[in-house]
């Protein structure tokens, strides 16, 4: 899948996560969690993986469009 545009940044996002909960920042590792259930949960806006069509890019704008909405 390398180049394709179709890996899922899940993983990545949630490693975010933790990082966010080693300094302290146990809110917005929350947020971050909690949008990543979301929006993977909804179906609707995931990559190929997951059953959707979005590609990585779609994905990930899609978690940053909610993270910023709910700020």
């Amino acid at each position: 899948i390398a180049g394709q545009g179709i890996a899922n940044p899940t993983a990545i996002m949630l490693a975010g996560a933790l990082m966010l909960d080693y300094i302290e920042l146990h809110d917005k590792a929350k947020q971050l969690r909690r949008t990543v259930r979301q929006v993977v949960g909804e179906g609707e806006i995931v990559t190929p993986d997951l059953g959707g069509r979005a590609s990585t890019t779609e994905f990930t704008d899609e978690l940053v469009r909610r993270l910023e909405q709910n700020s």
